[in-house]
């Protein structure tokens, strides 16, 4: 295992002999490796992280999965570990009872259950000759239909009879994205090839979508997609930097509703009404409503810090929870376009979930560790400000964000000088 790089490494090339690779992180740091294995030793590279980007959690709340492990929320403790034996673990997703859980291991899908003594479940392509490695689970809304992504098929089962519903083959191009609609039987797949799929399962070939002519020219391949307006209309984030909808009939041609910088990282969401999407891109996210009214509310962090990513709202939609190496972000995005950082983690936080009702949330490190915390509120902001804060809000931002009468902020902004020896300084 190679790790000592200080911010999160993004490159990896091998030299031509292949004895050595070259790695380089967000902070322009190269760094250059010896592989072992050249003198006949066998090596079979740093292996699959059994922890994914994002932990996932019941939909009662009581159990989280993260790290390669079943956590119990109530017990605050690591109970099991699971798919230790399976070399390609994807991206996994709870079922609607609460009890059941899809990991993606290489070619089929294990149904695990939190009861103990309960046998797993394994979910076949039903296809031996031409299965693929599956990356990523999805679910439906209601839980009936379970979807798994490969690198160029998109593979469907029912959820209860744990039968192959359809099956979507790419002849040309790769999967990049799936979303299903809100009833289940339609879903939308992007390709590398610029083009989105409408597909209906159970009646044939797919309604063709795109590709988007962009006029500036640059990359259309679809990042993100998901059903909007009801289900009427797709939305799309390009690599180029063009989020573009499309009204959902064939031929149709899609229209831009915004753009962000270009880039391979794009993390975003949907907010729970469905107005606004969320997306991060470096050191800086952006909230774009949807109906193309007014302008993208940019967010920020630290300036000197690593690149924001995960971009989340609460269940409210009230806030967005990002994060950067050992720190979690969060905003109040409408009021508010700088974050507050949440620190306690002492490895880089692998990701993050809230609790079904939004009063948790839960973060898991690349060291093992999960943490617990209390959703961010405007109380917590306030106690956050007042006791750690470096430097002094002036007065008019003690009024805003701290709800303090205009005596009472200028009173704060003395107090908080007096106590960091600021002086001389205006309110």
């Amino acid at each position: 295992t190679f790790g000592e790089h200080l911010a999160s490494p993004r490159r990896a090339i091998f030299s031509p002999g292949g004895a050595e690779f070259a790695t380089v992180d967000d902070q322009a740091t190269v760094r250059v490796y010896t592989v072992p294995g050249q003198a006949g030793q066998p090596w079979r590279g740093v292996g699959p992280q059994k922890g994914e980007r994002f932990p996932i959690v019941s939909g009662d709340g009581r159990w989280i999965v993260a790290q390669g492990a079943l956590w119990s929320v109530k017990e605050a403790r690591r109970v099991r570990s699971v798919d230790a034996d399976c070399v390609d673990v994807g991206r996994p997703v709870f079922l609607p009872d609460g009890h059941r859980w899809a990991s993606p291991c290489g070619k089929v899908i294990r149904v695990h259950d939190v009861r103990p003594g309960r046998e797993t479940v394994v979910l076949a392509q039903e296809d031996g000759t031409t299965s693929e490695r599956l990356y990523q689970t999805f679910l439906s809304r209601d839980g009936g239909r379970l979807a798994a992504r490969a690198m160029r098929s998109v593979v469907v089962w029912s959820t209860d009879s744990k039968v192959v519903l359809g099956r979507l083959r790419m002849q040309a191009a790769g999967v990049t994205q799936v979303a299903f609609d809100s009833t289940g039987g339609r879903l939308v797949v992007g390709g590398d090839d610029g083009q989105l799929r409408l597909w209906t399962l159970g009646a044939g070939a797919p309604v063709l979508l795109g590709p988007y002519a962009d006029p500036l020219q640059r990359s259309n391949v679809p990042l993100f997609v998901s059903f909007v307006d009801g289900g009427h209309a797709v939305l799309a984030v390009l690599r180029g930097g063009a989020v573009v909808k499309w009204a959902g009939a064939s031929g149709a041609e899609g229209h831009l509703v915004a753009r962000v910088p270009q880039t391979d990282g794009y993390q975003r969401e949907i907010s729970p009404d469905g107005r606004h999407l969320v997306i991060f891109s470096g050191r800086q996210g952006a909230v774009i409503p949807l109906d193309g009214s007014g302008e993208p509310t940019r967010l920020y962090g630290d300036p000197k810090s690593l690149a924001l990513f995960g971009g989340r709202f609460t269940p409210d939609g009230a806030g967005i929870v990002a994060k950067d190496g050992r720190r979690l972000w969060y905003w109040d995005w409408r009021r508010d376009q700088q974050g507050v950082p949440l620190s306690g983690h002492a490895a880089e936080v692998a990701g993050y979930v809230f609790s079904p009702d939004g009063r948790r949330l839960f973060s898991a490190g690349v060291d093992g560790e999960v943490r617990s915390w209390v959703t961010p509120s405007v109380n917590a902001l306030r106690r956050y400000l007042r006791t750690t804060a470096r430097h002094c809000l002036t007065a008019q931002e003690r009024t805003i964000h701290l709800a303090e009468s205009r005596a009472a902020a200028v009173e704060g902004v003395r107090a908080c000088r007096e106590r960091l020896g600021l002086y001389a300084l205006e309110p």
